[in-house]
């Protein structure tokens, strides 16, 4: 369930700094016939110094329904992701992502620890960002 750091998986960097990400996401599964509704919420806390390479986000319960029926999926999401060293022409960027799936009610006790490397090179000249 966790969407972690949002779309900054796909290129390890945060977004800017004091500025709070916010992204519902609605997904279909036709098999089921069911909707399911994620919200999530994210920030890089600081605007200098390790802060401001991080993003801290948190991922609310999603809401399922469709095909009669609608329930709750009994989880929460924490992620911290960090950018360690930001790329040039030269090299590549590295980030990690931790996310705490942290799940309660009738799935307690089936929480989760993710953990992923990010590494981005351009493959093309230019800064990476």
């Amino acid at each position: 369930m966790a969407n972690g750091a949002f779309n900054s998986i796909v290129d390890g960097q945060p977004p800017s700094p004091d500025h709070l990400q916010f992204q519902p996401i609605l997904t279909y599964d036709r098999q089921a016939r069911q909707f399911t509704t994620t919200t999530g919420f994210g920030i890089t806390p600081f605007k200098t110094g390790f802060g401001c390479q991080s993003q801290l986000s948190l991922t609310l319960p999603a809401v399922s329904f469709g095909n009669g029926s609608t329930g709750i999926i009994e989880q929460v999401s924490f992620a911290w992701e960090q950018r360690w060293v930001q790329g040039s022409e030269t090299y590549a960027s590295f980030s990690t992502n931790l996310t705490a799936n942290l799940s309660f009610g009738s799935q307690a006790g089936t929480s989760t620890l993710e953990g992923t490397l990010i590494v981005v090179k351009p493959l093309e000249k230019g800064p990476c960002i």
